[in-house]
C-alpha cells in the first residue's frame, strides 16, 4: 500500500483541529499548494472548516500573492454561514495594503465597520 493511500486512510477520522494544524504547517512551510489541497480535502469529507481555517487559508494565500483567492475565501466562509471576525478583515485588510491595493483594503475596512466589528490594531 503506498504512503499517500495509508495517508488518505488516516485522514478519514481528522477533525477540524487536524486538518487546521496540517493546513497551517504546510502554509509555514511555504506550500499553498498542499495546504489547498487539504482544505479541499477536508471540504469533500465534510468536515466544516471553522473560522480558524478560513483565516489561515486567507493568510496563506495572501501571503503568496493570491488576493483573488483570497476574497474566494471569504465569499466562500459567508456561504457556508462562517462569519468573518476582526482578524479575518484585518488579514484581509493587512494582505491589501503590503500588494498596494489601498482601495480594496478600504472596502474591507468599510465592511468590517459594517458588520459591526472593530479593528483591533
Amino acid at each position: 500500500m503506498t504512503d499517500a493511500l495509508q495517508l488518505d486512510e488516516r485522514t478519514a477520522s481528522f477533525g477540524s483541529h487536524t486538518y487546521n494544524t496540517l493546513i497551517d504547517t504546510y502554509g509555514k512551510a511555504g506550500q499553498l499548494k498542499e495546504s489547498s489541497e487539504t482544505f479541499v480535502k477536508m471540504l469533500k469529507q465534510g468536515i466544516p472548516p471553522t473560522r480558524v481555517t478560513f483565516n489561515t487559508m486567507i493568510h496563506i494565500c495572501g501571503n503568496h500573492g493570491r488576493l483573488e483567492e483570497a476574497s474566494s475565501l471569504l465569499r466562500k466562509m459567508e456561504e457556508l454561514r462562517c462569519s468573518p471576525d476582526t482578524r479575518t478583515y484585518n488579514t484581509l485588510i493587512s494582505l491589501h495594503i503590503k500588494h498596494n491595493d489601498i482601495d480594496m483594503a478600504k472596502k474591507y475596512f468599510k465592511r468590517m465597520k459594517e458588520s459591526c466589528l472593530e479593528p483591533d490594531h
